[in-house]
């Protein structure tokens, strides 16, 4: 009897673990009809500014199912106005992997991210997302009008699923970085790049306006050499000029003297009997 107890305990065990190991994903409970639900959307960022360049916006979808997982979550976006619009530029998220799953209360949970890309100067006013889910029993809502997240009417969208667009040209780039720091190491790399290539440019134009400099310091080097060769040679016209006029006042004064002496000679000359020599 000890014995049968024992085994009977040891199937007991291993029934209790193949059963605890059985998950959600495992099977599928067609006894369920209702559908899942959304019960989060969080938004990384309900203002975007697109002017200067692309950004990011991160979706967390919260879901949670009575009886099964899930096969899809939809996720999209929509103008607000004029009246709801689907934006098919930024594609439609089909989410088929989950990022966490956890069960609470017979009812499995599960979390996803979608990620939307928005576009440089995309056009500014305010979107929302649209979300709803299927479960792997088929189970999805067939109309959408009074389900949390997945609604057509504006006034039912709740403000935590809206999110602005501007696109004003003041530059100002909110972006997802702890989401997305890869795009944002790649937006500096570019950005650096770019600096470089400007530092680089201003740093061989500097180079050339040195030696542009240092020529022209030659130059003028060059041209104050002249100069002082010039003022040597006008110091010597100078010299030569004030030479040049003592020997014209000599000149001068030996002429005056010369006419003199002529005059007292012709007066001589005239005398009668002539002196010798005239």
């Amino acid at each position: 009897m000890r014995k049968l107890a024992r085994f009977a305990v040891v199937l007991l065990f291993i029934g209790s673990i193949s059963v605890s190991s059985t998950s959600f994903g495992d099977s599928v409970n067609f006894s369920d009809t209702e559908s899942p639900t959304v019960d989060l959307l969080k938004l990384s960022n309900q203002v975007i500014e697109v002017s200067k360049g692309s950004s990011k916006l991160l979706v967390d979808i919260s879901v949670s199912d009575n009886l099964n997982s899930l096969e899809w979550v939809y996720a999209s976006v929509y103008r607000e106005t004029p009246g709801p619009q689907e934006v098919g530029i930024l594609g439609t998220q089909v989410l088929r992997s989950s990022i966490s799953t956890k069960i609470e209360g017979g009812r499995v949970s599960l979390k996803y991210q979608a990620i939307f890309e928005i576009p440089k100067g995309f056009a500014s006013g305010r979107y929302y997302v649209y979300s709803f889910a299927k479960d792997l029993a088929g189970n999805y809502p067939r109309t959408c009008e009074n389900t949390k997240y997945c609604v057509y009417q504006m006034s039912k969208v709740l403000p935590e699923a809206i999110f602005e667009i501007k696109n004003d040209g003041s530059g100002k780039n909110i972006d997802v970085s702890e989401f997305d720091l890869n795009s944002k190491y790649s937006d500096i790399s570019q950005k650096y790049e770019v600096l470089s290539k400007t530092v680089s440019g201003l740093q061989g134009q500097i180079a050339t306006l040195v030696n542009e400099k240092s020529s022209l310091q030659s130059q003028l080097n060059l041209v104050m050499s002249e100069k002082t060769a010039l003022q040597s040679q006008v110091s010597s016209l100078t010299s030569d000029k004030s030479t040049l006029q003592s020997q014209v006042s000599l000149l001068s004064s030996t002429k005056a003297e010369l006419s003199t002496l002529q005059k007292r000679l012709s007066t001589i000359c005239k005398a009668k009997p002539k002196p010798k020599g005239c």
